[in-house]
Order: structure tokens, then C-alpha cells, then sequence
């Protein structure tokens, strides 16, 4: 994908793919759904006639006064739920999986959406604090929930779905982010403060490339022939929210011109995620752009054989660190039938 594809993709009028039928009857879990994009997704599924949907977000307080929001502007009530959910902490993610598991009795669809730009250094769980977040934490749910959602197709016939929101962000950039990651180290290498605090303003888009690797590769080991769960992954473009808003003054001045002058509003962006969710299994390990499938858009060093041993060994370190987190997390999606 080139720029000018990236400009002119940015002024395109999307579709709402998702129909009324699509959420009749249906539970939907959207992460950080209180702002920006989840806000304008969990606003859509009510408005569709969704059965229940999950509001997961960092603070309570400001979800409930966005599930004020949609529930005034969409007429419905007893439809939204508010829970906690922390991608900050890997022990967040467990409570929230378990709460899940004993609260509801479906889950056709997960939307993990939450992410952070913080541009700084920080750690959080021992690692830097996006890399926690972006990616460790959304794989960590994703298999966490997928043999929760396998286990409600067996019993009760529905299609579960697992959306995660992704970026191009890392395919126009001068040169690849993960060329020069110590590809047997990587976490390490990764996790090195003196190397790349001073890269900390990419450190978005390095992370949302390293999901989107992490993704393909468990799409790979974890079809849907075996778990029955269709994977896939979204790019919602540029968009006016609040992403950059506690990054340094030099990323948030160039954000905001680029925002000013390209910038999807939420609810368009939205739409990118709404038809990922409405994307059968032909759309599983796939990337979205424009609501579409647009693998012929991931530039060579993804699909290459050079971007697959990457993929690959990516995977089998983050692999490690999530049966670290809790044993077995990997085992029973990728092995049990």
C-alpha cells in the first residue's frame, strides 16, 4: 500500500455491513468501549438490537456515563452491562475471562479493540507498557476466551467470532518497524529501554504490527475447523479520537494535523469493525481494510518467507510468555479438538 492508496482510502464513505439480524438475540463483548471507536461500535450493536452487550473498560465511572450516552441516543435500555477490564494487567485479564465464564451464557462475538499510544517508556508487567497492552494482553485474551466460545457453538449452534482492531500504520513507514529485532531474543530485545526508548514515538505501530503477526500465527495453528472461532483483524484508518492524547506534544501537534487533515470521525472508522464482525470464515487470520479483505494490501515483508520465520518465532516466544501467565492457555486452543 502506498501513501496516495492511504490518502485516497481515507475519504471513501464505508458501508454499514452489519445488519439487524446479525445482532438479534446475540452477546457482544466490546473492549475499551467507553471513547472513540468501542464507544461508536457497542453505540452501533444497541441501536442494531443486540440481546446484550459487555462495555469492558478501564474505568468504571466513564463507562457507565458512555452506556448513559448510547442508551439515551439509541432508546434502549437493559441492553448494556459495564465491566472492569485492565489490559494493564495480566491478572485483570483472568478475572475478566472467569467473570465471563460464570456470568453469561453466550458470547457470539469479542471485539478486543482496546489499546494504548502512551509515548513514553513504562513498563507494565515486567515489559514495556504497550507492548503489554497492544499485544501480549489481547493475545492473552483471545485465548483465554476461545475455548469458552468453542464450548457455546458445541451447545448452542452460535458462530463465534473473535475481532481484533489492528493498524497499517506499519506499512507506511520508511522501512519495516521489526527489521533489526534480535529474532532470537525478540521479547528481549524488544524489551530493552536503552535501544529503543529513544524510538518510543513508533512504538504504536511496532506493536500493532507485532499483534497483527501474533494473530496470523494463531489463525494458522487454531482454524476454525477446530475451534470452531473465525479470528480476524481490522484496520479502522485514521481517525479523530482521543489515541494520542497523552503522547509527547511533538506526536500530538503532528496527530493533530493529520487528523485535521485525513481524519475518519470515529463512526466511520467504526464501520471498519462492524464489518469484520459481519465477515464469515473466510475473513479467519485476514486482515481488513475498508471493510474488506485486503491481504493483497500487506506489503511483501509480511507474506514473504522472511515475514513468516518472523511470524513464527514471534509467536513461539509470546507463546511461552502467555503459558507463563496461565499454564495450558495454549495447549487446549491449538491441540484440543
Amino acid at each position: 500500500m502506498t501513501a496516495s492508496d492511504f490518502v485516497s482510502s481515507q475519504f471513501k464513505s464505508l458501508p454499514i455491513l452489519l445488519k439487524p439480524t446479525d445482532c438479534q438475540g446475540r452477546t457482544f463483548i466490546v473492549t475499551g468501549a467507553n471513547a472513540g471507536l468501542g464507544f461508536e461500535v457497542t453505540r452501533h450493536l444497541v441501536a442494531l438490537g443486540a440481546a446484550r452487550v459487555v462495555m469492558a473498560v478501564r474505568n468504571l465511572e466513564n463507562g457507565r456515563s458512555s452506556k448513559d450516552d448510547i442508551e439515551t441516543t439509541t432508546g434502549r435500555r437493559d441492553v448494556l452491562q459495564v465491566w472492569h477490564l485492565d489490559l494493564a494487567s495480566y491478572e485483570s485479564v483472568k478475572k475478566f475471562v472467569r467473570e465471563v465464564e460464570e456470568k453469561l451464557d453466550r458470547v457470539d462475538v469479542l471485539v478486543a479493540n482496546a489499546g494504548v499510544n502512551t509515548g513514553r517508556w513504562e513498563l507494565t508487567e515486567g515489559t514495556e507498557s504497550q507492548l503489554t497492552v497492544n499485544c501480549i494482553s489481547n493475545l492473552l485474551l483471545t485465548v483465554l476466551m476461545v475455548p469458552i466460545m468453542r464450548n457455546q457453538k458445541r451447545e448452542l449452534g452460535i458462530e463465534p467470532k473473535i475481532v481484533h482492531v489492528g493498524s497499517r500504520g506499519a506499512f507506511l513507514a520508511v522501512k519495516p518497524p521489526h527489521v533489526g529485532i534480535d529474532v532470537d531474543n525478540i521479547f528481549n530485545d524488544l524489551n530493552s529501554k536503552q535501544r529503543w526508548q529513544t524510538q518510543v514515538d513508533d512504538r504504536y505501530i511496532l506493536t500493532k504490527l507485532l499483534q497483527l503477526f501474533a494473530l496470523r500465527q494463531l489463525a494458522t495453528l487454531a482454524p476454525p475447523s477446530q475451534t470452531s472461532v473465525v479470528l480476524n483483524i481490522t484496520d479502522p484508518g485514521l481517525c479523530r479520537t482521543g489515541l494520542t492524547q497523552n503522547t509527547r506534544w511533538q506526536m500530538r501537534l503532528s496527530a493533530y494535523i493529520g487528523k485535521l487533515m485525513l481524519g475518519r470521525s470515529a463512526e466511520m472508522g467504526s464501520r471498519t469493525i462492524l464489518a469484520a464482525v459481519a465477515a464469515g470464515e473466510e475473513s479467519h487470520g485476514k486482515f481488513l481494510i475498508d471493510c474488506e479483505v485486503a491481504e493483497d494490501n500487506l506489503p511483501g515483508w509480511v507474506t514473504s518467507e522472511g515475514g513468516k520465520i518472523f511470524q513464527h518465532r514471534f509467536w513461539g516466544e509470546l507463546a511461552v510468555r502467555l503459558e507463563a501467565i496461565q499454564p495450558g492457555c495454549i495447549d487446549v486452543v491449538v491441540n484440543k479438538t
